[in-house]
């Protein structure tokens, strides 16, 4: 379990992004994190954090309860969903974009 303060700075980093007709959660990444070179969709496995889809959504035939998100089944579902990673990533890389422009313009402050 993790506490509270940290929870707090994880959500600081999160944004909703609506591709596909649903909802993402995606997470800026931290400097640390894109020191590492990642692939399109080794970028939308780590830093997409949370959806609003639906059993159905997932598995042909399921029920239309909400699926909790997890990291494990979230990366095997979009696997199976290329239309879904350019955009994920664009969200991404947008949010990396700005954080750097707004880092960039406080160190000429």
């Amino acid at each position: 379990m993790t506490g509270k303060t940290l929870q707090a700075r994880l959500r600081a980093r999160e944004r909703n992004v609506e591709v596909g007709g649903h909802t993402y959660v995606i997470r800026r990444p931290k400097p640390a994190e894109m020191m590492v070179e990642h692939s399109g969709l080794e970028l939308v496995r780590t830093f997409v954090v949370g959806w609003d889809l639906t059993n159905a959504d997932l598995i042909p035939g399921g029920t239309p309860d909400p699926e909790p998100f997890e990291a494990a089944l979230f990366a095997d579902w979009v696997d199976d969903h290329p239309e879904l990673w350019g955009p994920l990533v664009e969200a991404i890389l947008a949010d990396w974009r700005a954080y750097v422009a707004a880092r960039e313009d406080a160190a000429k402050n």
